[in-house]
């Protein structure tokens, strides 16, 4: 928070491993701040903290080595602590992605099978056009199949016209039947 009070007009340099510093840039675009990776392999030296100098950042966050070669050129830091609390945090946090991730599959297994399994025709496209899934049911309708359909745009398949047109329009609809299927 403190980083944020200098302004955006600030250059920051954040030094560090890969690991350290992975989507540092990013976190910067988010909070309106230019942050630029100095991604190191071992320990840091005196040389990448006069190159970050150098390339104007006036702000440097990193190890306690890093922060303290700051200072004693008159660099304003901020030191990124590590340890067991952040592995331990960083531990929790795949673990809970990787769990929501697996309740994400198997969601979209049951969704599909439930579709699938639909007597009724059922394909979704969204507001482009675009065709985004396709039930068994809509495939023997229609005449194609999903892994040739999805992903492509509805005018480029052999859809009957009415209800190619019903399915581009901005209007809701519920329950509609579209017998017989004719161009």
């Amino acid at each position: 928070d403190s980083i944020k009070k200098t302004g955006p007009h600030r250059k920051i340099g954040a030094v560090g491993t890969v690991n350290m510093f992975r989507n540092a840039e990013k976190i910067g675009e988010i909070l309106g701040l230019s942050i630029k990776n100095y991604i190191i392999d071992d320990a840091i030296g005196q040389e990448i903290i006069d190159h970050m100098i150098a390339d104007g950042c006036d702000t440097i966050i990193g190890s306690y080595n890093a922060c303290s070669m700051a200072r004693r050129r008159g660099v304003e830091s901020y030191m990124i602590y590590t340890g067991r609390q952040s592995l331990v945090r960083a531990i929790s946090e795949a673990k809970q992605i990787a769990k929501a991730a697996w309740e994400e599959q198997e969601n979209s297994l049951y969704i599909k099978s439930v579709l699938d399994y639909a007597s009724e025709g059922i394909m979704s496209i969204d507001p482009a056009g675009q065709i985004k899934s396709i039930n068994m049911a809509a495939e023997k309708l229609l005449g194609f199949t999903a892994g040739a359909a999805v992903g492509k745009q509805i005018e480029d398949f052999p859809v009957p016209s009415k209800l190619k047109a019903w399915m581009l329009d901005d209007k809701t609809y519920v329950d509609e039947r579209f017998f017989p299927l004719e161009a």
